[in-house]
């Protein structure tokens, strides 16, 4: 329950805002969560407006098993397709994500930003320069 994320002050969150780039970024171009502790109202905001509820459940199961201080950053928007959240490199590896003429069964399913790269510029190449231990997608 959300009331259990008051037990776990050792774990900070951290939300990315969701917006999208042409180009790619060195800083978030907006931030939905500064670091903040732990607790009900950081982690679900009343409806899981703040943080992410899977990178919640992966922090919390991890720091029962390590007990060890943890930082997460959520960097997400439901819906989106693989491509927006590709860097240039990624997208050339994989040729048939890169096709401007790519189409999906089910292209008319995802939300939120469909251009190449755009996620990835604005919410995660800001976040190259962070020391990071792991990553949960």
């Amino acid at each position: 329950s959300l009331q259990e994320a008051n037990n776990y002050p050792n774990i900070r969150l951290f939300t990315a805002a969701n917006e999208e780039s042409s180009t790619p970024l060195t800083q978030l171009a907006k931030v939905e969560q500064p670091w903040s502790i732990a607790s009900n109202t950081s982690v679900g905001g009343g409806n899981w407006t703040y943080f992410s509820a899977v990178c919640w459940f992966f922090a919390k199961n991890l720091y029962d098993e390590l007990k060890y201080p943890l930082g997460m950053v959520a960097s997400d928007w439901g819906g989106t397709p693989l491509r927006a959240w590709m860097s240039s490199d990624a997208l050339k590896a994989c040729p048939n994500e890169s096709s401007p003429n790519a189409t999906y069964d089910h292209e008319q399913e995802f939300g939120g930003p469909q251009t190449m790269e755009v996620l990835w510029n604005a919410q995660i190449n800001p976040l190259t320069t962070m020391t990071i231990k792991g990553a949960i997608w």
